[in-house]
């Protein structure tokens, strides 16, 4: 998993998740990590997933969830169209927020008036 903080201000995070089994767990770091915070947007790029356990579907519903209700966007980028069909097959499309890449996701945080410039930190 790589991790990047994309904003100086308010925190953008930008994650490559790592695929199955790794996946569920880094997820659970995530959502251990922007729980409860008001000044964090997630761009996750799902370009090396191929497949989705439902538990991995489970985390990033928990993880849209907890952001939206704190005023804040989980974008997934880079999303392949065998991952984008188990997310129409579970009926979950119109809930993601799906762009094509990390520019397209800046963007629509940008449009949403919540990141100023970039940094990095990798954890």
């Amino acid at each position: 998993m790589w991790i990047e903080n994309l904003t100086d201000k308010s925190f953008v995070i930008y994650i490559t998740l790592s695929r199955e089994p790794e996946l569920r767990r880094e997820l659970e770091i995530i959502n251990e990590i922007v729980y409860g915070r008001d000044d964090c947007n997630v761009i996750i790029s799902l370009a090396n997933i191929e497949v989705l356990a439902s538990s991995s579907i489970t985390k990033l519903v928990m993880l849209h969830n907890s952001l939206n209700k704190n005023g804040r966007s989980l974008i997934l980028c880079r999303v392949g169209l065998p991952t984008k069909g188990i997310f129409a097959t579970a009926g979950l499309i119109s809930l993601f927020n799906f762009v094509n890449d990390v520019s397209d996701a800046l963007a629509t945080i940008q449009h949403s008036g919540h990141t100023h410039s970039i940094a990095e930190n990798v954890v």
